[in-house]
């Protein structure tokens, strides 16, 4: 691009956050991954739980079906375009929170393996359940608040 297109494109690469450089990457390793695809899921619940409620009330559907129990296809196409729209916008963010979390996911693995005597890959597997189970509260509670905010029922 060229002209005031061009301006444009580079007032708004100046204001994304910069991407985390090499040495930072290898600085918190395992750490900046579990950060990331904590921030990830995190930011995944917040589009379910804001998806959820405004499905059931431009659709009148439920985004769950229960014969036989599975997702509604027409919220997933739904949920898929709030995450390539949305979400598309949201990462570069998130890189950048990954790194500001990186250290206390370093932190912990580091508990877990030198305080608590956990092998390394016991580690690894106690976060990854703990965040599992975490997340799994965390967005029935999200799902929860959403539709109480936009006074829906959770289930139609």
């Amino acid at each position: 691009p060229s002209g005031p297109l061009r301006a444009l494109w580079d007032r708004l690469q100046a204001k994304l956050p910069k991407a985390p450089s090499k040495e930072e990457l290898q600085k918190y390793g395992t750490g900046f991954v579990y950060s990331y695809s904590f921030v990830g899921t995190l930011n995944m619940c917040m589009m379910v739980a804001i998806s959820w409620p405004i499905f059931i009330l431009r659709t009148g559907g439920s985004p769950v079906l229960f014969d036989p129990f599975t997702l509604n296809p027409k919220f997933a196409v739904y949920l898929t375009a709030v995450y390539f729209s949305y979400g598309s916008c949201t990462t570069p963010f998130l890189v950048m929170a990954a790194m500001a979390l990186a250290p206390p996911f370093t932190w912990t693995l580091s508990l877990l393996q030198d305080r608590l005597k956990y092998p390394r890959w016991l580690a690894l597997l106690t976060l990854s359940v703990l965040m599992g189970i975490g997340f799994c509260g965390f967005m029935i509670a999200a799902i929860a608040a959403s539709c109480a905010a936009f006074r829906t029922p959770m289930l139609v």
